[in-house]
């Protein structure tokens, strides 16, 4: 359930003839509607919350953590949410581990001379690219700085950012107003692309650079990857966990441009390294990251759900 809020959703949940009623995600109050939905008849729930530990004004709520032990079964993103409700006194035996994923083959189309071709991007030039949500907490103000440094040892190399406007985007407008004329050249911006342009984009870097310092995963992480792309993020929150460091990616402390500028440096400086993570990152996803893999995750938790709920029913 999502979308605009539905009157009188909870009746209408209560009312389904369903076996299993799946909800996500926190902090939407269409997941309090499941709950009530099924709190008093035969109707297994499973919640599939994504928290955000990093962001507390959001997920920091005790009637989160009220919803999710009315649960039969949790499903997180990732082993660091799991441990992380666990910490917060939900039953860990009900919480499964589930991921997110991407459809790898969508991103195997084309090569990086034809995405470039089709983004009028030079063939010869090293591009780093951020692709995601234009937000505050995504470290992109970060990723300028650290290519600032960058510039100074690899001046032909070019900053792709590309997302989905948002309020942050006229602080970054305001950001990349400041720079000197030359570094404004070295900026490749495309806001608002069409979905299917994203294969392009992806294909068209060969750094993927995501700071951010708010994910309960980072699907954005595997999108590279299908394109055998090696990722950046940080030692914060679920990323870690995401991300294999020094084998399918590097990670950096938040906010570090420093730090973030040396990863960039070590992967455009070492083809054969860059390319040998990418490579791994693309056989971790074909092998645990594909939506039929994580369909079937959700499906098993949906019928663990069915069955913990017969089970108190006998009891």
């Amino acid at each position: 359930f999502g979308g605009p809020i539905i009157p009188n959703l909870a009746k209408k949940i209560a009312e389904f003839p369903a076996d299993v009623v799946g909800a996500s995600s926190f902090p939407l109050m269409h997941m309090y509607d499941a709950v009530k939905g099924t709190k008093h008849n035969r109707k297994a729930l499973a919640l599939h919350g994504g928290i955000h530990p990093q962001d507390t004004w959001g997920f920091d709520r005790k009637n989160i953590y009220r919803a999710i032990h009315q649960a039969d079964i949790y499903l997180a993103n990732t082993d660091y949410e799991k441990y992380y409700l666990a910490g917060k006194g939900i039953d860990i035996d009900k919480i499964r581990t589930v991921g997110c994923g991407v459809d790898p083959e969508d991103f195997s189309s084309i090569s990086k001379q034809q995405a470039r071709e089709y983004l009028n991007l030079p063939l010869d030039a090293q591009i780093v690219g951020y692709i995601g949500q234009i937000g505050s907490h995504k470290g992109i103000d970060t990723l300028i700085k650290a290519m600032l440094i960058v510039w100074q040892k690899h001046p032909r190399t070019i900053l792709l950012i590309a997302g989905g406007k948002a309020l942050y985007a006229k602080q970054l407008d305001e950001l990349i107003s400041s720079l000197p004329d030359q570094y404004k050249l070295k900026l490749a911006l495309y806001f608002n692309f069409k979905e299917e342009e994203k294969k392009y984009l992806f294909n068209a870097i060969d750094i993927f650079a995501y700071p951010s310092g708010y994910e309960s995963f980072g699907i954005s992480y595997l999108e590279a990857w299908s394109a055998k792309v090696p990722v950046i993020g940080t030692w914060r929150g679920a990323i870690p966990w995401v991300i294999d460091a020094g084998k399918d990616g590097l990670l950096v402390p938040f906010q570090n441009c420093h730090c973030l500028a040396k990863g960039i440096e070590v992967l455009l400086d070492n083809a054969i390294y860059s390319s040998f993570m990418g490579y791994n990152g693309f056989k971790k996803t074909i092998t645990t990251f594909t939506w039929k893999n994580v369909a079937a995750r959700f499906r098993d938790g949906y019928k663990e759900a069915i069955e913990r709920k017969n089970s108190k029913k006998m009891d």
